[in-house]
């Protein structure tokens, strides 16, 4: 559909375009006789091609517009011009709740709970009314979320009706929004209450956590994994959503419609009650961050011993390397915040441009950007520094596809244009997981301009990753180093590589530096702990665990890293204090319970320490074994305890169960051994030993099971 700004449809004249999707554009227009601006959504032409349409527009148009309440857009009028097909409703002003989360993300600020409440009181409240009157919307999203001030609208109730039929329209777009769908929207089936309470739970899980639950290259493949894989956790996805937010997020997005809260009002009472009182700002800006692994333990005859090892965990590492770590990161790594001198463009083209390049870096209006920048093409087609610009922004935006595309016509009008090359490479390498498209581009940008340093810090990340060549990518690194010797974010990606390398004194000096940079920074102060705590420098450790927290004291791995080098130090006092503060905060953290367990039996508490370690026990997916106990098993703690309260059936069911699972691990049978010997089991005794002597991971262990069977054939 052509623009049709400036012409008339009825008594309203058109005056601008203020969006277009799949189903309809949005213009604003001017209604003389009552002196008002409106909004006018015009539904696509082919949709008239519909036999149906007509009927159904006219009918979901007229329930929509007998819809009165403070928080959904009112419609004033709908009618038919020239076969086209026209809702006329409020000009609300404000942004989007799309826009102001894109806002948030840019500035690095946190929304408040109390916003949050709020935002959800007031679309809930709208939903159950429309509800009551029998009107599901079908399509709710943050881009149908609006603010008038700080009035709350709610827009597009009854397009989704309206276009019916079919699932997808003419022009290939899906009705509804995949990442915002139930499961049995989804399926094919229409939508009822529960599947816009599903869409407001998706809601509420970008919000609390920065990010979308599901995602993937293709709308099918996001709506199969609405149906069918499990709801990633949000406290994964974020650390600063509370246990009791988590839990009304779960219910929401329950998979059967039938385990969902009933009514949008009940989950607004939910998030109210499971927000009241708590101090926790919900982090809007890091989609992901899970804090790195550290070092593991290792439990040996119910004692705390030394370091275990480092346990690598990759898709950590990806976070860290991906994360930009200053606001002024692209001067300080000579990204260029501005194209070398522009073609030849179309000088029209130009002020659409320049309007576009404002609204996505002073604005951080993602939509009024390309909405500009696609004048600016539409007006001089081989305008490639605007195909350039709209890349970048759907790049931003999340849209892989758009992105690849408008970066590829950019190189093909400009094969020379090195910010290209560097973009497309990095879309390869973060979100469409073609690697070597990735590194052949920036090969590319790195030959067009070798003084590039971002373009070295992602070469890095595919050598660490793809090829596994860690030299290339420490040397990709250095060469980063040279041109950025002020960049935060190469030194401690510089530290971070040697960290991952078990290079621990290499690690020290860069992370050192990096925190120079930027003391701010509570990752590095992080890293710097665990860097001391694997040299055996717990005070050391201790130190820099004190900035972190100090820093960010809602981030509960903190506590677990310092509790643990209090232990090494020998002051189980604190580090209980740290994790006693741990399960104030999150009382089903498993990690904190395990350790709170371990100095409990160290103290002789075994009571205490079973009802700990029982509760470790009820944590399915293991999650205690990332990253402190995982060569543990809290069912051999626990059957320890019980043997030391002779409850020796008890603990003889503990570590049998152990055994069915792992037959061959050494360490329950060696424990079983023990109680079969007290039991005067000589035989069952022995047989233990053995399988613990054939399979101990080292020499003190098979001494250990040696001596033991030296014991019993001497009695």
């Amino acid at each position: 559909m052509s623009d049709m700004t400036g012409k008339t449809l009825g008594k309203y004249r058109l005056t601008g375009r203020l969006g277009r999707g799949g189903m309809a554009e949005v213009y604003r227009a001017y209604q003389p006789a009552l002196e008002r601006d409106v909004a006018i959504k015009v539904m696509h032409s082919y949709m008239a091609e519909d036999e149906e349409f007509v009927g159904r527009f006219r009918r979901e148009a007229k329930a929509v517009a007998a819809l009165r309440h403070p928080h959904i857009v009112q419609v004033y009028d709908f009618d038919i011009h020239d076969d086209v097909y026209y809702m006329v409703m409020e000009h609300i002003r404000g942004e989007t709740l799309k826009a102001r989360l894109q806002g948030l993300n840019v500035e690095g600020v946190s929304m408040p709970l109390e916003e949050m409440v709020r935002i959800f009181r007031a679309l809930c409240d709208a939903l159950d009314y429309a509800h009551e009157q029998g009107r599901i919307h079908r399509d709710l999203k943050p881009a149908n979320i609006m603010f008038d001030g700080d009035r709350l609208v709610l827009t597009d109730f009854g397009i989704a009706s309206i276009v019916g039929g079919t699932r997808y329209t003419a022009s290939g777009a899906m009705v509804g929004t995949p990442a915002y769908m139930s499961p049995e929207q989804g399926a094919g089936q229409p939508g009822d209450v529960q599947s816009d309470v599903y869409s407001l739970g998706i809601i509420l899980y970008e919000i609390a956590t920065g990010r979308l639950p599901y995602d993937a290259d293709t709308p099918l493949a996001i709506l199969l994994k609405h149906i069918n894989e499990p709801l990633p956790l949000p406290s994964q996805a974020s650390a600063n959503v509370p246990p009791a937010m988590e839990k009304v997020i779960l219910k929401a997005l329950a998979k059967s419609p039938k385990d969902r809260y009933q009514r949008a009002g009940e989950l607004a009472d939910a998030l109210e009650a499971a927000t009241k009182g708590a101090e926790t700002m919900v982090k809007a800006t890091r989609p992901v961050q899970k804090r790195p692994a550290a070092p593991a333990q290792t439990r040996l005859s119910g004692r705390l011993l030394g370091i275990g090892a480092l346990v690598v965990l990759a898709v950590l590492v990806v976070i860290w390397l991906t994360w930009p770590r200053s606001e002024n990161n692209s001067e300080l790594l000579g990204l260029p915040t501005e194209l070398a001198a522009l073609s030849d463009p179309d000088p029209g083209a130009v002020d659409h441009y320049e309007a576009g390049l404002a609204a996505f870096e002073q604005e951080g209006d993602y939509e009024g950007a390309i909405k500009e920048l696609t004048r600016a093409i539409e007006a001089d087609a081989s305008f490639a520094e605007a195909y350039y610009w709209r890349g970048v922004v759907y790049y931003e935006d999340g849209e892989g596809e758009a992105a690849e595309a408008d970066l590829s016509e950019a190189i093909a009008l400009r094969p020379d244009m090195v910010e290209a090359y560097y973009q497309r490479g990095s879309l390869y390498l973060y979100y469409l997981d073609r690697p070597e498209e990735a590194l052949a581009a920036l090969d590319r940008a790195i030959e067009l301009d070798s003084s590039l340093a971002e373009a070295y810090i992602r070469r890095s990340q595919y050598h660490l990753w793809y090829s596994e060549n860690i030299e290339r990518a420490i040397a990709d690194l250095d060469r980063a180093l040279e041109l950025a010797p002020n960049s935060a974010e190469v030194w401690g990606l510089h530290g971070e590589v040697y960290f991952w390398e078990d290079e621990y004194e290499l690690a020290l000096p860069k992370l050192a530096r990096a925190i120079e940079l930027d003391p701010e920074d509570s990752w590095l102060w992080e890293m710097l702990g665990f860097s001391y705590y694997a040299l055996g420098e717990y005070e050391e450790s201790v130190v820099r665990y004190d900035k972190a927290i100090e820093l960010d004291p809602t981030e509960l791995s903190l506590y677990y890293g310092r509790a643990f080098a209090y232990l090494e130090m020998g002051d189980s006092d604190a580090a209980m204090e740290d994790l006693d503060r741990v399960l104030l905060l999150e009382s089903d953290n498993s990690v904190a319970r395990y350790g709170r367990g371990r100095i409990e039996m160290e103290a002789g508490e075994y009571e205490e320490a079973i009802a700990d370690l029982t509760e470790v026990i009820k944590d399915e997916d293991e999650e205690y074994s990332w990253v402190y106990f995982e060569e543990d098993s809290p069912y051999i703690d626990r059957a320890l305890a019980y043997q030391a309260l002779g409850r020796t059936e008890e603990a003889l069911d503990d570590l049998n169960t152990v055994i069915a699972e792992e037959e061959d691990w050494y360490l329950p049978h060696y424990y079983r051994g023990l109680i079969y010997k007290d039991l005067g089991q000589t035989e069952a005794a022995i047989a233990d030993f053995r399988m613990a002597w054939e399979n101990a991971p080292d020499e003190e262990w098979r001494q250990r099971a040696e001596n033991e069977l030296a014991a019993l054939q001497e009695e």
